[in-house]
């Protein structure tokens, strides 16, 4: 391993969101790790935006609560791109206020260029949907809003 290759390295990590990191090659290892500022959280930012989801879940679940009726959430379960019909279906697209079947298909995650059709584990109405249209999604990210009767 040369110098140049070692300063590479060092450069990329400084403009990088990491703090460390560690190779070997044959007999020589490398191992660069960075104090963070003072200025700078020493968080993941995708940790933080599932926490942050979950907590966000919860609280329209609590809010959503009234005489009998509330709502679950149906959330991505693999990081893709969210369509809310199946190409090889041609199923319609739910809407606001269709009823809607537990195991039914709700919508399809594009993920590297296979479809996976994704199922509402809940029976009753569409409520919301909160994802758009061939955009990416990320896992746990919420996509519909179903209100279910107790």
């Amino acid at each position: 391993m040369n110098v140049n290759t070692i300063k590479s390295f060092i450069k990329f990590i400084k403009q990088s969101r990491y703090n460390e990191f560690s190779m070997k090659d044959g007999d020589v290892s490398l191992k660069i790790k960075f104090r963070p500022r003072e200025d700078e959280s020493e968080t993941i930012q995708g940790i933080d935006n599932l926490a942050a989801a979950k907590d966000q879940r919860a609280a329209e679940a609590t809010r959503d609560k009234k005489d009998g009726e509330f709502c679950k959430i149906i959330t991505a379960p693999i990081v893709g791109r969210f369509y809310s019909t199946m190409t090889s279906d041609k199923l319609a697209p739910i809407k606001k206020g269709d009823a809607v079947k537990k195991s039914q298909t709700v919508c399809m995650i594009e993920a590297m260029n296979i479809e996976h059709e994704i199922s509402s584990p809940y029976s009753g109405v569409m409520e919301e949907m909160l994802a758009d249209e061939g955009a990416p999604v990320m896992f746990g990210q919420p996509l519909f809003k179903i209100r279910i009767n107790n």
